[in-house]
């Protein structure tokens, strides 16, 4: 048996769409158009993070900064311990310290 170099989409769209029953209690399956629905949203891209905070409206601008190892090594670390990506992050520390001025 050969190792598939892509992975056979139409397969998994078939699994996602049917009522298989999940291997695990992690969280809920979605099948029919639920799948479908989720699948697309997924696939839209990022959400734009303007003035609505993540509904797709309003224009959210790009920074870009430089952290030394270990800002970024604590960065990472309080991201992963709070569930969130580094981009959440930063705009929520962002935020509270633009609040207090």
């Amino acid at each position: 048996m050969t190792k598939p170099t892509t992975p056979d989409w139409d397969r998994m769209a078939d699994w996602a769409e049917s009522q298989a029953p999940l291997t695990d209690d992690s969280a809920p399956m979605l099948t029919g158009a639920q799948a479908r629905q989720a699948g697309r949203q997924f696939l839209r891209g990022r959400p734009n993070v303007g003035a609505d905070h993540a509904t797709g409206a309003g224009q959210s601008r790009k920074r870009a900064t430089r952290l030394d190892e270990q800002t970024d090594a604590a960065l990472v670390a309080r991201a992963r311990r709070e569930h969130k990506s580094v981009s959440a992050v930063i705009r929520d520390v962002l935020r509270n310290e633009l609040a207090k001025s």
